[in-house]
């Protein structure tokens, strides 16, 4: 890996690294705001949308998790350094 594509590398992981602390962020928000709906109220629509979006915010952040994976497996190959899962 030449320099430019470490540095290449190191700002997608960045980035992916700043993506993922949004959507954990986001799922929190979303618990916190589905436990504030009553149990009676969680067989209706607001409830199917809340699970909804939180099902594509969960399928985003595991596409974000395999793209962070790559991205640590390749700068460890280039470094010589295990990787470290999360």
């Amino acid at each position: 890996m030449k320099t430019d594509e470490l540095k290449l590398a190191e700002g997608e992981l960045q980035k992916l690294t700043d993506e993922s602390d949004r959507l954990d962020g986001l799922m929190d928000q979303m618990v916190s705001e589905m436990e504030a709906i009553p149990p009676e109220k969680r067989d209706g629509n607001e409830w199917e949308a809340f699970t909804g979006r939180f099902l594509e915010l969960q399928a985003s952040q595991r596409e974000v998790v395999e793209k962070l994976q790559r991205v640590r497996s390749a700068l460890a190959d280039y470094s010589g350094t295990p990787t470290t899962k999360q």
